[in-house]
């Protein structure tokens, strides 16, 4: 299967199974020989946090596209 396949499928997700393959490619990450630095990895698990502990405010990507187109 190449990139664009995968990318057409990837579109095809509701936005549950889209955070959970999210989560899976970033356990992937961890896993492989060239790890992420430790400064990125508490900032990821700083982020991880905030957002299971409800503080950190979230924009649906289609917000966050428009903002950006708008610039």
């Amino acid at each position: 299967m190449g990139l664009e396949s995968i990318k057409q499928e990837v579109n095809k997700l509701s936005p549950q199974d889209l955070f959970y393959l999210m989560r899976h490619i970033l356990d992937r990450v961890e896993e492989v020989k060239n790890p992420i630095s430790e400064p990125w990895q508490e900032e990821i698990d700083r982020r991880d946090a905030a957002y299971k502990a409800g503080t950190e405010k979230l924009y649906s990507w289609k917000d966050v596209k428009k903002q950006l187109l708008s610039e």
